[in-house]
């Protein structure tokens, strides 16, 4: 057999009935290591996927000496410690969340205070941890009006974000 180079290695256990499949030794699974070829593609793959925090970039025996995480068990603790601490607020998954927070006072004619709401401060934590709610001056100084200029500027028409409703023309009454 081959001398095992690649750091998933550490992480797989080769099949002893059925050496065309490895078992990963986080979860169990029995993942398949290609067709003829037995590369570690699909293993490399299983790890980002199932076990993200998990870094197989560097080579086997590659470097024993230098300090940092080796073990999965300490992999897995720092993967942790990192799914517990806050996003910074420039962070792109932050970003993501305030556009989408600003889109939804916009199409659902919020007040920009909802922010400050105990409820949905308790609906926002339950869906991410990490989040940190932007304050309701944020998104009337900057989340909307950055939002207003991408729908402008991409359907180079004017667009009521809020309160479309007192920009429609009067109806006819019904006879």
């Amino acid at each position: 057999m081959a001398t095992k180079r690649s750091a998933v290695w550490e992480h797989f256990d080769i099949n002893p009935c059925d050496e065309s499949h490895a078992t990963c030794k986080h979860c169990g699974s029995s993942v398949s290591r290609g067709a003829a070829s037995w590369s570690t593609s699909t293993l490399m793959k299983h790890i980002s996927r199932c076990h993200p925090c998990i870094d197989t970039s560097k080579k086997l025996n590659s470097d024993a000496d230098s300090p940092g995480i080796s073990s999965p068990r300490q992999q897995e603790i720092k993967c942790a410690f990192d799914r517990s601490r806050a996003w910074e607020f420039n962070d792109q998954r932050s970003l993501r969340l305030h556009r989408s927070v600003a889109e939804m006072i916009a199409l659902d004619d919020q007040p920009f205070s909802i922010v400050q709401n105990k409820g949905f401060r308790r609906l926002m934590h339950l869906a991410e941890l990490r989040y940190t709610l932007p304050s309701d001056s944020y998104l009337r100084q900057t989340a909307i009006p950055d939002l207003r200029t991408c729908y402008v500027g991409a359907e180079r028409a004017p667009i009521q974000l809020s309160r479309p409703h007192l920009h429609r023309p009067p109806q006819p009454p019904v006879a």
